[in-house]
């Protein structure tokens, strides 16, 4: 019953943040200004953990309650029928005031843009010792699921990070694809990067495993334009080292070291990675680069 509570709270934080949304858009066009407004989501792509129906099925499910219920109401300007669905049936429907719905409409974005990292592997739901099979494939995330509804794995054809992020640039082709056929707005990618313990050695840092990760990104990026999506930004995560949320200093993801600690300032001096200088020239020959 707690848990049910929470994730109601939850639902309905959601709700408010759709509203919220929805009158700065509004207030936005009233002041005529020359610029453009949309919203910035997480878009981990979801592939299906088999070709069995019910895995294709949940995967199918797991995204539209993720990623594409929120898009989908920023740009119809209504809650999707497959979200009111999920949320009554599971007793976690939020509440909505008399003159809500007529809030959400007309707010339509200008662009999205997206924080993608990774992608994920997602099958119906299994309970017991059915998810713990040595001869699989496919390894389950045990710390991840949908109770009742879906079951997260690992994927086997991709490489992981420490902190268990994998590196999928044909995911993000993929997932640009996805988002572009189904909006037809302009995208921005504004997050994008590898995490790493990485290691400073006489004032430099080698970080070959980022520039193969960002060498990957580019690539499909270029493919996904050249299939016709209109990509419009790439902002790489992040310039400099910063604070992972989660993880400290010590999971760095910057262009630019910081040379810090945990627990300890230093100097706090920047120091350009391999990837810095790569990346420059990448930008200067407009991602014309190996």
């Amino acid at each position: 019953m707690i848990n049910t509570r929470k994730k109601k709270v939850g639902w309905q934080s959601y709700h408010h943040m759709c509203i919220a949304h929805a009158l700065v858009i509004k207030e936005y066009r009233k002041l005529h200004l020359n610029g453009f407004i949309g919203p910035v989501i997480s878009y981990p792509r979801y592939y299906p953990a088999s070709v069995k129906p019910e895995d294709v099925l949940t995967a199918k499910q797991v995204e539209d309650l993720k990623v594409f219920c929120l898009t989908d109401v920023h740009f119809y300007g209504k809650h999707p029928d497959y979200l009111i669905h999920y949320l009554e049936k599971h007793d976690l429907m939020f509440k909505m005031e008399e003159h809500d719905e007529e809030l959400l409409k007309n707010a339509q974005p200008d662009f999205i843009a997206l924080n993608w990292y990774t992608t994920g592997i997602v099958g119906a739901y299994q309970d017991g010792q059915e998810i713990n099979n040595d001869e699989s494939a496919l390894k389950p995330r045990r710390d991840r699921n949908i109770k009742g509804l879906a079951q997260f794995y690992m994927n086997p054809y991709l490489e992981y990070n420490e902190w268990n992020w994998n590196t999928d640039p044909v995911g993000l082709h993929y997932a640009l694809l996805k988002m572009w056929e189904r909006y037809h707005l302009p995208l921005m990618i504004v997050e994008n990067g590898l995490g790493h313990r990485d290691v400073l050695e006489n004032n430099q840092v080698h970080d070959d495993y980022r520039i193969k990760y960002l060498q990957g990104m580019v690539k499909h990026m270029s493919k996904a334009i050249n299939d016709g999506v209109n990509l419009i930004s790439y902002c790489p995560w992040s310039f400099m080292d910063v604070l992972s949320s989660s993880d400290g200093i010590e999971k760095r993801y910057g262009l630019v070291y910081i040379d810090r600690t945990d627990f300890d300032c230093k100097n706090l001096k920047r120091i350009p990675k391999d990837s810095f200088y790569w990346y420059q020239k990448c930008i200067q020959k407009n991602g014309d680069i190996e």
